[in-house]
């Protein structure tokens, strides 16, 4: 394994590249991105080649996406589905790939969520104006009450002088918090791993404000 210090180029292969970026924060919050070469992608889901060639090429089939309408009652939930699959019938663009993105994009991250719901999936402007149409595409209650939740970062996984007796019981360890903590050093680091404040609990400073959360935190769990 090794830790990128600088720019480094794709490494030769045929096909899709693809690279894996992990990070594990310090509170037990972790994060995996998978990243995707575009031009490697590109090249193999070209539909602009001439006929000759295009059958040689991977055949790029149609994605589909979800369309959600959301309304403060039936009614204007169906009058929603109706006026959208009129207007959608309207619609001439040079990218239907696109349009369509955007508008799954805006209907389902830029309009407010209300207690009725027509959501349809559809991969082109024809299937999507079809099954708004369609008289199985009425909208549905949400039955379930939207619960709200509490998220406190940090401190989750890991609680105040975490592993503190492995110091003294084995000296391995003491040797490595040592080594690790020249490197923070050369970084920059203006305090240390093995100071008194790490240590000794006496120079904890726990302040109101997380002192007032941990009391609305145990409140809400009794309830």
């Amino acid at each position: 394994m090794q830790v990128p210090t600088e720019l480094q180029r794709w490494a030769d292969k045929t096909g899709i590249r693809r690279a894996s970026v992990n990070n594990f924060g310090y509170g037990g919050a972790n994060a995996h991105v998978i990243l995707e070469d575009y031009e490697s992608y590109s090249s193999l889901n070209r539909t602009d080649l001439p006929p000759d060639n295009q059958s040689q090429q991977p055949l790029k089939s149609p994605r589909s996406r979800v369309f959600m309408l959301s309304a403060k009652d039936e009614q204007a939930a169906t009058r929603m589905a109706s006026n959208i699959a009129e207007h959608l019938k309207t619609i001439e663009t040079d990218s239907e790939d696109l349009y369509l993105d955007n508008l799954a994009y805006t209907l389902g991250q830029r309009r407010s969520k209300l207690p009725w719901v027509n959501a349809q999936s559809a991969t082109s402007l024809f299937e999507l104006v079809k099954k708004f149409e369609a008289s199985q595409s009425s909208p549905r209650r949400i039955l379930e009450k939207p619960r709200i939740g509490f998220v406190f970062t940090g401190q989750g996984a890991q609680w105040w002088a975490m592993g503190r007796e492995l110091i003294e019981a084995y000296p391995v360890f003491k040797a490595t918090i040592n080594a690790a903590e020249i490197y923070l050093k050369d970084f920059g680091c203006t305090w240390s791993l093995m100071g008194r404040n790490i240590l000794d609990k006496s120079h904890l400073i726990v302040t109101d404000l997380v002192r007032r959360t941990y009391q609305r935190t145990r409140r809400y769990q009794s309830q």
